[in-house]
């Protein structure tokens, strides 16, 4: 792990203030640095992720001004992909300030916790999700013997659970299971999101959570992937003082699970 180094000196005096000596002295701005590089392929991406459909809709409108001639159906189509890119440019405007509001909530300690059950977002989170699966044939089983109650934010854990859900629907294969598994431990709530896809290659699991990182980022796009849904399920987790983690095996397929404090 490379290091880095602010070196600052300044002359050493003695009594008669001839030169004795030289002060150096060394501040280890690693992390600094380290932040100014992670602000810097953030704003990079978010600029590309912005462009990639603003470029489309721009492109395609310009055509439909200058040739108002154009066939019916080729109209048709260039409406259908700009409404398609307008969607997907609003999505990551919404995660982008979905983002932003939990972070800050999250710095000043004002996410609202509730002790409930997790019943209420579990249920709600699979209810919105179900139609999707159902497209491609996907069961959503959920593994929940007890009722558990602990304190957290409703609305968020089941937007986290969501994003686990959707995610999990876009990689596994037709005709698969997902699995939702709750489970009570000592001192935290582990819920689990488990899939039947194609898997995640290793070198890719310690970024996954990463702003705008994508494993196959051709495939994520057609898919209608912001590239934001897993880095706000870390910042829900944060925030709940918990933590969301992921095992994968190739042609297997992967388990999300969000692990979260019983008590705070």
């Amino acid at each position: 792990h490379e290091q880095v180094l602010l070196a600052q000196s300044a002359p050493l005096l003695d009594i008669h203030k001839k030169k004795c000596g030289t002060l150096i002295v060394f501040n280890d701005i690693t992390k600094l640095k380290e932040f100014e590089l992670q602000r810097k392929e953030f704003v990079a991406n978010v600029s590309h992720e912005l462009r990639t459909p603003l470029t489309a809709i721009q492109g395609l409108s310009e055509t439909l001004i200058e040739f108002p001639d154009l066939p019916q159906d080729k109209r048709a189509y260039f409406i259908d992909v700009i409404h398609t890119h307008s969607i997907r440019l609003e999505s990551i405007i919404e995660n982008l300030l979905t983002l932003s509001k939990i972070e800050k909530e999250t710095e000043i300690d004002e996410i609202n916790l509730v002790e409930e059950s997790i019943t209420l977002a579990l249920s709600n989170a699979i209810f919105l999700c179900k139609d999707k699966a159902l497209k491609r044939n996907i069961d959503i089983i959920l593994n929940n013997s007890e009722e558990i109650t602990f304190k957290h934010n409703s609305s968020l854990i089941e937007q986290a659970i969501i994003n686990l859900l959707n995610n999990a629907i876009k990689y596994s294969n037709g005709n698969s299971e997902i699995k939702i598994t709750v489970l009570k431990l000592e001192h935290e709530i582990k819920i689990s999101v488990e899939d039947k896809g194609s898997g995640i290659p290793e070198e890719h699991l310690s970024r996954l959570f990463e702003r705008f990182y994508r494993v196959d980022k051709a495939r994520s796009r057609q898919l209608g992937g912001t590239g934001l849904g897993l880095s706000i399920v870390k910042h829900i987790a944060l925030a709940h003082k918990g933590t969301v983690t992921v095992n994968s095996k190739i042609n297997k397929g992967s388990i999300f699970s969000l692990i979260l404090p019983l008590e705070r």
